[in-house]
């Protein structure tokens, strides 16, 4: 199974969050959600899970371990 890796990166004048993570291509959208969900907490948003429908679980199970 192909993998894909996404990237969400928000910048204003000198900083920048990037969140960068690669999950197998049949995901659940329910996992690549909880990727939405992480970035906007890094950007500080205070916002459940359930509001943009990520599961850590699916997340996990969908997560490609980074190779060494």
């Amino acid at each position: 199974m192909a993998n894909k890796t996404i990237t969400m990166t928000v910048s204003q004048g000198n900083s920048r969050i990037t969140v960068t993570d690669t999950i197998s291509e049949g995901s659940t959208w329910m996992a690549q959600s909880y990727l939405f969900h992480k970035f906007l907490l890094a950007q500080g948003y205070v916002l459940e899970d359930e509001a943009v429908s990520a599961d850590v679980e699916d997340y996990i199970a969908a997560e490609v371990p980074e190779e060494y």
